[in-house]
């Protein structure tokens, strides 16, 4: 995992998250396939396999 995705805080929110970094007082909210995309490149997913289970999740292409 680079670094970038270390740094990346995610708090679960309602039906999303909200994602920030550890860093900076910048904060976004995403939704919750967003969330999801940032916790598996943390795990070390690459972004094929990101994308492969975000289509899944979502039932559509990203």
């Amino acid at each position: 995992m680079t670094q970038r995705f270390r740094d990346l805080t995610l708090v679960a929110d309602g039906d999303g998250y909200i994602l920030g970094n550890r860093h900076a007082d910048d904060y976004v909210a995403v939704p919750r396939v967003g969330g999801l995309v940032v916790q598996w490149l943390q795990d070390g997913c690459d972004l094929d396999e990101c994308a492969r289970r975000a289509e899944e999740h979502a039932g559509e292409a990203f």
